[in-house]
């Protein structure tokens, strides 16, 4: 998920996150998320080695067999512990 996804259609990437973790979602939860920053500014130059990590994780949790025990794993394993 990436910032202009969540803005431009909240309630589908916000209700797909709470399924992923096994809660209930209410569009409640949305009504104040809005999409006119989109493409206001450019985003912030990161460091390449923060960029492969996030991009590591989304790739992990994007997958929908993933468990709890494998992302804490992962996330130690990107944080270097």
């Amino acid at each position: 998920m990436i910032y202009e996804e969540l803005v431009r259609n909240p309630t589908a990437v916000v209700a797909r996150t709470f399924d992923f973790v096994g809660l209930d979602f209410e569009a409640r939860y949305v009504a104040r998320v809005f999409g006119s920053s989109v493409g206001r500014r450019p985003a912030p130059d990161l460091d390449p080695k923060i960029v492969a990590l996030c991009e590591g994780m989304m790739a992990r949790l994007s997958r929908r067999d993933v468990t709890t025990s494998t992302a804490g794993t992962a996330i130690t394993e990107g944080l270097g512990a």
